[in-house]
């Protein structure tokens, strides 16, 4: 395999920006407003810190978020390689978030492998369906 180029979107920006911001020590997290978690032995909620991708995000949730990252991971992708030069073979590698602690059924961790991975193909079909490109 050999890599071209690179697209992100982050809560940092997109990729110069991001590993410039990161090398930096600038995370930009903060806590959550709407999610907190009990750690064993706490007796109230902590925070759930957060790095939120600003902008591209806002008014999406669920999968259509996931979209919305991915559309400006493409853009920045663009900055280095035109999108139809790449072709059918260009590889996509998409980062789900995986929730499970391991502590649950094998087969509850079996179904939600399954479930990230339906949710990644119909996201890359969305985002390069919005790219006016061909599916991989």
């Amino acid at each position: 395999m050999r890599v071209v180029a690179v697209g992100m979107c982050s809560s940092l920006g997109p990729t110069t920006t991001a590993c410039a911001a990161f090398r930096a020590g600038i995370v930009r997290s903060k806590p959550s407003e709407s999610v907190t978690t009990f750690a064993p032995g706490d007796d109230k909620p902590q925070p759930v810190f957060v790095r939120e991708v600003l902008g591209s995000t806002f008014g999406f949730s669920g999968e259509g978020r996931l979209v919305a990252i991915a559309m400006e991971a493409l853009e920045d992708l663009r900055t280095y390689v035109s999108l139809e030069d790449l072709g059918r073979k260009a590889g996509i590698f998409l980062s789900l978030p995986d929730f499970s602690d391991g502590s649950g059924p094998a087969e509850l961790a079996a179904a939600a492998g399954t479930a990230r991975a339906g949710t990644g193909a119909r996201g890359t079909r969305r985002v390069l369906a919005g790219r006016s490109m061909e599916v991989l």
